[in-house]
């Protein structure tokens, strides 16, 4: 199928035609590609393997609704990135990682109700003390969703 969706028109005729397919059928059909962009647009449910083991399998639209990063801008990064890392492990399960970029924005994995956290986060830094100046939440797509799934789950997505 790769070979086919190389070009323009190839691409949008394939996406039609299993559309179509499963539209008229019923019928579920399996794609396997490494090219996520266009997994992200003809697939309602997604399984991921890593190793020939399922890692992560839904909805694409749950999945990817429940995965984003929270950019959070506020003073003192480096005392806010510990006590979030900390509050991790007795508050907030669901934040995946916390890293500072060069500008000195945390940059916040999550998992699991990306806007309610987004919001409880805030709530916390905010009741810390913390003068959060920015606060942007970013979805992933089905790329960024699936590196994080490998990544969470012990790294390299295929044979070594």
């Amino acid at each position: 199928m790769n070979v086919i969706m190389t070009g323009a028109g190839g691409i949008v005729e394939i996406r039609q035609i299993i559309r179509a397919f499963n539209r008229e059928y019923g019928t579920t059909v399996i794609v396997s590609s490494h090219l996520l962009g266009e997994i992200e647009q003809i697939c309602d449910d997604i399984a991921i393997l890593q190793h020939g083991r399922l890692i992560a399998h839904g909805e694409l639209h749950e999945l990817l609704r429940q995965a984003a990063e929270l950019e959070i801008g506020c003073d003192r990064p480096e005392e806010a990135a510990a006590m979030l890392r900390q509050a991790a492990t007795e508050r907030f399960p669901e934040l995946a990682a916390v890293e500072i970029d060069a500008e000195g924005i945390l940059l916040v994995r999550l998992q699991g109700d990306a806007e309610a956290l987004a919001a409880q986060l805030n709530g916390f830094l905010v009741g810390s003390g913390f003068a959060v100046r920015r606060l942007a939440l970013r979805h992933y797509s089905l790329e960024d969703y699936f590196l994080a799934e490998i990544d969470r789950n012990g790294g390299a997505p295929c044979c070594e």
